[in-house]
C-alpha cells in the first residue's frame, strides 16, 4: 500500500496485521496485490527504487513509481480509467474490508474522503502520488496502527 500508505501497498500492510484480518482474508488479499503488483511494475517500468520507497513509506520521486500507485489503483478501482479518483471508486475498492472488520473499513473510507479533497492534480499518476502521501500523512491520525501502514 501508498494505495496507499501507499493505497494497494497499504493492502498489504492490512493483510499482513494478524488481529484485524481473517487468515482467508489476508492469503486472498496477499494473491490478488502480487497479481496486480507484477502486472503493474512491469507495465510501468518501476523499478527495485521504486518499490523500496514504497515500502519505506517515502512518496516516489521517479514518474514510474507513481504512475506503479496509480496502476494498482485503477486495478482496484479506487481511479478511473482516465486516472481521477471518485468517492464511489474508494468506497467500491475498500468494500471487501468491510465485510472483515467495519472499524477499520469506517476509518479507512473517512482517511481517503478526506485526502479525496487533496487531490489535486489531473495526472493520473500525480494525482496518485498525492493520495498516496495523504494517506501516509494522516493515517496515524486517524488511529491506524504505524505496523499496518507501510
Amino acid at each position: 500500500m501508498n494505495f496507499l500508505v501507499v493505497f494497494v501497498f497499504t493492502f498489504v500492510a492490512f493483510a499482513n496485521a494478524a488481529d484485524v484480518f481473517s487468515p482467508q482474508f489476508r492469503e486472498k488479499l496477499i494473491q490478488r496485490v502480487q497479481e496486480v503488483g507484477m502486472k503493474c511494475a512491469e507495465q510501468e517500468k518501476a523499478n527495485g527504487d521504486d518499490i523500496g520507497q514504497l515500502m519505506a513509506r517515502q512518496n516516489p520521486t521517479r514518474k514510474e513509481g507513481k504512475c506503479l500507485i496509480a496502476c494498482f489503483n485503477q486495478a482496484f478501482g479506487a481511479q478511473d480509467k482516465d486516472g481521477k479518483f471518485t468517492k464511489e471508486g474508494i468506497a467500491k475498492s475498500l468494500e471487501p474490508f468491510k465485510k472483515e472488520n467495519e472499524g477499520v473499513y469506517n476509518t479507512l473510507v473517512k482517511l481517503m474522503d478526506d485526502c479525496f479533497k487533496e487531490v489535486k492534480s489531473a495526472d493520473r499518476c500525480e494525482a496518485a502520488a498525492e493520495m498516496g502521501a495523504c494517506f501516509n500523512k494522516n493515517a496515524d491520525k486517524a488511529g491506524l496502527k504505524a505496523d499496518m501502514v507501510l
